[in-house]
């Protein structure tokens, strides 16, 4: 905005300006940003230039001007004095605009309303009788904003903090611990049911590398398996968390049934390791003992409230790789119905010499464990092989003799010698012939 203002100035003694026209001269080139109207000896001539920000240096520095003409004797330049009431009612007008323009930009905020307080008592009750997530949460029906969930979550959370209910009795800090565990499965039902709605299914994991066996022990026997995580997160497939599943049972010939689930895993974990120790995770490994698989299959799949992505399959090598799962099988003897140790497609009979044709082969299972029982390389012991149970050879004799309890004497039957060194001296009972008898407890003739 450009503003002109006009002035006359009376000639001095000079034919100029007077002292206060002078100093006004000086005080516009310091402050280029003044618009002034400078005459010269012929008339006035009009100047123009920007308009300052600060409007209310411009007056004081006109009204200085003024005084000082006046005390000085001079005539006060007309300029100086218009320069400074434009310069006054601008300024008054720019701090009222400002002060209107602070009210309007910069309402006083309003005081939220205060939340309700909640107790812990009412809330554990509530929660008891409770049985909907959003009854739980004590949100609306159908809601889906995950921001309202975790903020009614995360309320709970702290009023049922177990360091919060200090103070109350051992019942009522038992109730507390059970509707927090109630909290905490609303909320993850509540995030199930908005990626069942919005999410997809997770995408198959990748393996990182073979499974790899880190104990081979009898009872202590584990094996590791590893996946890897994407390095690009797609925001519609979140993965919640990971599965491991195994196979349960095996049928004779080898095909996998009743798969369980072994381990949920959180989303960040990347490796898994099957331990013989875990009751669940020893029966997946004696399944595969019991048919003596080559291989034993572990299945991994990432999951989300949508459902699971497709099975990362590890197969495990394993009956190769224990030797108490490398013996020989049986055949039986179709003349003397002895079991003998297959060796080939003929196998010689350990009792009668008798070849054995290998369609004479069975299967032996331990009546315990269901178990395949086999042989050990030098056919000197028969065992199971999931129990390792012995059943025959030279080692289970040995244990046959120790726990064998000594042979008793017949009972009275009118027959046999009455001092025979088999019995000792107080065996027989029976009537004597002739003394002691005949020796070899031969029946006498009549």
């Amino acid at each position: 905005m450009v503003r002109e203002a006009k002035r006359s100035c009376a000639n001095g003694p000079h034919g100029g300006s007077d002292a206060g026209c002078v100093k006004k001269q000086r005080h516009c080139k310091q402050n280029p940003n003044t618009d002034v109207s400078v005459p010269d000896g012929k008339g006035a001539q009009m100047i123009s230039a920007p308009v300052l920000a600060q409007e209310s240096s411009s007056q004081a520095t006109c009204g200085n001007e003024v005084i000082h003409c006046l005390q000085s004797g001079a005539q006060p330049c007309p300029s100086a004095g218009i320069l400074a009431l434009i310069a006054g009612s601008r300024s008054t007008g720019c701090c009222r605009n400002a002060a209107k323009k602070q009210e309007t930009s910069c309402p006083t905020p309003r005081a939220l309303p205060a939340k309700p307080k909640l107790d812990a008592a009412a809330e554990i009750q509530r929660l008891q009788a409770a049985e909907s997530p959003e009854e739980i949460l004590n949100i609306a029906q159908g809601e889906m904003d995950d921001d309202v969930v975790s903020q009614a979550w995360k309320q709970l959370v702290l009023l049922l903090h177990p360091d919060k209910l200090q103070c109350m009795d051992e019942e009522a800090r038992e109730a507390g611990a059970q509707a927090l565990h109630v909290v905490h499965n609303a909320k993850e039902e509540m995030k199930r049911r908005s990626q069942q709605a919005c999410a997809e299914v997770p995408l198959q994991p990748l393996p990182d590398g073979k499974a790899r066996l880190l104990e081979s022990a009898s009872g202590s026997r584990k094996y590791e398996v590893k996946w890897k995580i994407s390095e690009s997160m797609d925001p519609q497939r979140p993965v919640e968390k990971y599965e491991v599943w195994g196979p349960k049972y095996f049928s004779e010939t080898g095909d996998s049934f009743d798969w369980v689930l072994l381990a949920t895993l959180p989303s960040l974990q990347t490796h898994f390791v099957l331990v013989e120790e875990a009751p669940t995770q020893q029966d997946v490994m004696w399944a595969a003992d019991r048919v003596r698989r080559q291989n034993l299959p572990l299945q991994v799949c990432a999951a989300n409230g949508k459902g699971t992505s497709e099975a990362l399959t590890f197969d495990m090598p394993w009956g190769t790789i224990f030797p108490w799962l490398q013996g020989m099988s049986s055949v039986l003897c179709p003349r003397c119905c002895q079991l003998s140790q297959r060796r080939g497609a003929w196998s010689k009979c350990g009792g009668c010499n008798f070849s054995i044709p290998t369609e004479n082969g069975i299967t032996l299972r331990c009546p315990e464990c269901q178990g395949e029982v086999l042989w050990s390389h030098r056919g000197s012991q028969l065992s199971c092989t999931c129990c390792l149970k012995k059943f025959g050879g030279a080692a289970a004799q040995d244990h046959s003799k120790q726990t064998q309890a000594p042979m008793r004497p017949p009972p009275h039957h009118g027959s046999g010698p009455q001092n025979s060194p088999r019995w000792g001296s107080g065996g027989g009972g029976g009537r004597g012939y002739g003394g002691g008898g005949r020796s070899g407890g031969e029946r006498p003739r009549h």
